[in-house]
């Protein structure tokens, strides 16, 4: 989950999965 292309496949996944883990790896990795 530190690649860029592997990012953007798992954000659009992770977003309509689930709300929680979201936060947590958009806020050490994305945010």
């Amino acid at each position: 989950m530190n690649a860029a292309a592997g990012w953007a496949k798992s954000a659009g996944n992770v977003r309509v999965q689930v709300t929680e883990p979201v936060l947590e790896l958009k806020a050490g990795d994305y945010i």
